[in-house]
């Protein structure tokens, strides 16, 4: 009987990562890929090097660790993140030490930790390896500019070792089972790279509660803005690390011509990063810092209201692979400005659930379509409505679902 395709009511879930050390993108479709799997009544354990961080307080799953640990690990940067990332692939290796000798199917999580898979493959040759590509190594591929800007001389010193990286790990990605991706054009992406295989798609999901509970209690909104001096702005949020690819330069020159002609806006930053000085003495330079807040880290508890208390949400990464800002924004009825390429076409419906930025001038763009939905109100308030609607597709029951059925599972 194929092993893939056997009918079972619970199977056990190993979720193979190198270190949680932040929420971010990345770790927190890791927590909730557990959770959803727990609460469609299978089991998950997260194996990674360290967990270092208080889980959400939504997450379910048991999580084995190699090393203790209890210190958050901040965004590095240059030669620093370099030693980290080569730090996290040796000690991934070791990984398969604390899986589940009973575990039913393991999913490898994310780059880095697919260097487990060889060892994986040797005392787990039965069970089904799944590679769950959040993203290839994009900043070898289509950002190899950004990288060669975080990292300058470092980049073309250590050019051998990231040419043997691309290489090794398309050899060792094949040695998965199947191949996850968060959307046609991920999974379009991946297969340039990694050649024919078995691919599905898998979006990143959310979970719609949080976001429904705090739609019914407004007075928490309210208190959050008067804490952070909010009147009558117009909010602009995003929630994105502050890295050079994140492109927040973009939306600060946006806000700058706001400004210059007359506009109340202010903008709203999640997220951490090596870039925060260099943001904050741009904000200056524009005569923006005023108008800006770099919140830093939010926890998941308090997460929707920051969309709520928002009026759009930004996401300006070129040819983003996913994000989960977006469906984030629409579970709080919020219209998005986004960039163009990658798979924002399929989280963003241009010209219903938002915009999506063309080639050109990005910040003149970005304030031109700001400037819009501030004049048409009624036609504002539709998008953000449309996008609620929109984004039920990426909800936590349907997204699971699309992952159960590759294994036929009820």
């Amino acid at each position: 009987m194929d092993e893939h395709n056997t009918k079972v009511k619970a199977v056990k879930f190993a979720h193979l990562y190198t270190n949680v050390a932040r929420i971010h993108g990345a770790t927190k479709v890791l927590l909730m890929f557990s959770t959803y799997l727990e609460k469609a009544g299978h089991q998950s354990v997260i194996v990674c090097n360290s967990f270092t961080l208080s889980p959400p307080f939504w997450f379910q799953g048991e999580i084995k660790t190699l090393f203790k640990g209890n210190q958050e690990v901040t965004e590095k940067s240059g030669l620093r993140k370099l030693i980290y990332i080569l730090g996290q692939v040796i000690w991934a290796i070791f990984l398969p030490i604390k899986i589940p000798r009973d575990v039913d199917c393991i999913v490898i999580h994310g780059e880095g930790s697919q260097y487990a898979m060889p060892v994986v493959k040797i005392f787990f040759f039965r069970k089904p390896l799944i590679y769950y590509c959040y993203q290839p190594p994009r900043e070898l591929y289509d950002l190899k500019d950004f990288s060669k800007e975080a990292y300058g001389l470092w980049y073309s010193i250590f050019s051998p070792l990231f040419a043997l990286h691309k290489w090794l790990h398309r050899i060792i990605v094949r040695m998965s089972w199947a191949i996850l991706g968060w959307s046609d054009y991920t999974n379009q992406y991946a297969q340039k790279i990694y050649g024919p295989h078995h691919y599905h798609v898998v979006p990143a999901g959310i979970d719609f509660e949080p976001f429904e509970k705090e739609w019914r209690n407004p007075k928490k909104s309210q208190a959050l803005k008067n804490s952070l001096g909010l009147k009558t702005e117009t909010v602009l949020l995003m929630n994105a690390s502050l890295t050079l690819k994140k492109n927040i330069p973009i939306l600060f020159n946006a806000m700058a011509l706001l400004q210059e002609k007359g506009f109340e806006i202010h903008g709203l930053i999640i997220g951490e990063g090596p870039e925060e000085n260099n943001l904050l003495c741009l904000a200056e330079e524009l005569d923006i810092l005023k108008k800006v807040t770099l919140l830093g880290y939010v926890s998941q508890e308090d997460l929707p209201l920051y969309y709520f208390i928002s009026d759009i949400l930004c996401f300006l990464e070129p040819r983003g692979l996913w994000t989960m800002s977006v469906p984030e924004a629409g579970a709080a009825r919020k219209p998005v400005i986004a960039e163009g390429g990658g798979s924002l076409p399929t989280l963003v419906q241009d010209g219903k659930t938002g915009f999506l930025l063309t080639e050109g001038n990005r910040a003149e763009m970005l304030a031109e379509k700001v400037e819009w939905l501030i004049h048409h109100p009624v036609e504002a308030k539709a998008m953000g409505e449309a996008n609620y609607r929109h984004v039920q597709k990426f909800s936590e029951p349907l997204c699971i679902q699309s992952f159960l059925n590759i294994f036929k599972l009820s």
